[in-house]
């Protein structure tokens, strides 16, 4: 006994595991990762295309241009001209943060997806679509904002003009994203339980430990 505990039961528990682990890394290798790299991962990245007129892509025709804060905020999306000094980015909180001066004068923070930006003068961008959001950062974020606190207009909101893209994961960070993880790692529970079940039963039978 180990206490109140058979010293079968605990024994039983060491090859449970060790088979449990093994079932698991065969599946992740055989099966987990070709699924996320063939099937699961290629859908994420299609379902994250940008059409012109959403967050991150080129402004459409009905989409409307925003000269000010103001006008920001009484738009749910927008697009806007302004300057950008590209070579001036604060990587904050592991995003990349540009500071926009719009045509008001005004210049907040944005994260621009410049795949879909347009020069038209010399540090001078037709942006893509955008959305004003809360800008919410770890206490070391606030940190390195605030060295460029003196050509914010505002430091309590930015531009978001990469939408999803914002937030994509790479093909190594979404496996752990996918349904077929989570049944993986229930499976692996499934299996050390069942094994540690029948080595415990057969242990009891043999009358060892």
């Amino acid at each position: 006994m180990i206490g109140q505990v058979p010293l079968r039961v605990a024994v039983a528990i060491v090859p449970a595991c060790i088979l449990a682990v093994i079932v698991f890394m065969a599946g992740y290798a055989f099966f987990l990762i070709p699924y996320n790299q063939n099937v699961a991962y290629p859908a994420y990245i299609e379902s994250l295309a940008m059409d012109p007129g959403d967050v991150g892509g080129e402004p459409v025709e009905s989409t409307p241009k925003a000269r000010s804060v103001a006008d920001m905020e009484a738009q749910d999306i927008f697009f806007v001209t302004g300057d950008v000094i590209t070579n001036t980015v604060r990587t904050i909180d592991n995003r990349n943060f540009y500071f926009v001066t719009l045509d008001s004068g005004e210049c907040l923070a944005a994260l621009i997806n410049f795949e879909h930006a347009e020069e038209v003068d010399v540090f001078r961008y037709r942006l893509p679509v955008g959305r004003l959001a809360p800008l919410k950062l770890s206490s070391e974020g606030q940190r390195i904002l605030s060295y460029d606190a003196y050509r914010l207009t505002r430091s309590d909101c930015y531009i978001d003009m990469v939408g999803d893209f914002g937030r994509t994961y790479s093909e190594v960070e979404y496996r752990e994203h996918i349904p077929a993880y989570r049944a993986l790692e229930i499976g692996r529970a499934v299996v050390m339980l069942g094994a540690w079940f029948f080595i415990w039963r057969f242990f009891t039978k043999k009358n060892w430990f």
